[in-house]
């Protein structure tokens, strides 16, 4: 897919689909009102996420699975803390 092995390129397109899920969630919470738990869809993007992580590792590009699990990592980090307080 991608020939360098760099752990910025990792975070970057780690934190693509988060960046996603949250403009589509707070989109839908402005506009439509559609979705009552919102956060199915940052479970989505972790999942996500994971099978990208997988796919890298096994073509041995270490360096952008490292990139995408700590960016995965720290989303993931984030929204636990946030659903705490948001309580």
């Amino acid at each position: 897919m991608l020939k360098r092995n760099n752990i910025w390129l990792g975070i970057c397109i780690g934190l693509l689909s988060p960046i996603v899920a949250f403009l589509s969630t707070s989109q839908f919470e402005r506009n439509l009102r559609l979705l009552a738990k919102d956060d199915i869809l940052y479970v989505i993007s972790a999942a996500i996420n994971l099978l990208l992580l997988r796919y890298y590792f096994k073509a041995e590009r270490d360096n952008i699975g490292n990139g995408i699990f700590l960016s995965t990592f720290l989303c993931v980090f984030i929204f636990f803390f946030f659903l705490k307080f948001r309580q």
